[in-house]
């Protein structure tokens, strides 16, 4: 089972990037390629069992939930339920931890799942170079602007 990591130090106190990260049917307003992004049936952002649609900027869409979400550890967890690529047994989580010396916040973003063994290297390529480096670049360019 593949699993990915990608962290930053970003140059904004931690509950700034967690007031943003721990709305799930937000990641429209800070993800680059995510055109669009609801939560189903009149759940919150914030409520663990959440679905949320999103549609990216080629046209595919993806069904997520919210499986876990502490406002005490700034952490949440979710997996993908459905993708427009062969992915199952998906399970990602976001952390962030205040920086003492100097201020700012690491961020942490790890992923892993299966999917067919051909497809490994291309897909964890995918999920860090395309989703967790550019999202948490965004997410800082957004808070410290």
């Amino acid at each position: 089972m593949p699993r990915v990591f990608y962290s930053a130090i970003l140059k904004a106190p931690s509950d700034r990037i967690w007031q943003v990260l721990r709305d799930f049917g937000g990641l429209h307003r800070w993800l680059p390629g995510v055109v669009q992004c609801a939560v189903e049936d009149g759940c919150r952002g914030d409520q663990v069992g959440a679905v949320r649609q999103l549609v990216v900027r080629d046209g595919g869409a993806f069904r997520e939930q919210l499986v876990a979400l502490s406002d005490y550890d700034l952490t949440l967890a979710y997996t993908i339920l459905e993708a427009p690529f062969a992915l199952t047994d998906h399970l990602a989580e976001l952390r962030v931890i205040p920086v003492t010396e100097g201020g700012g916040s690491f961020v942490g973003w790890s992923a892993e799942f299966n999917c067919p063994t051909t497809s490994h290297d291309k897909t964890s390529r995918f999920m860090v170079d395309e989703v967790f480096r550019p999202g948490l670049t965004a997410l800082e360019r957004g808070l410290t602007t």
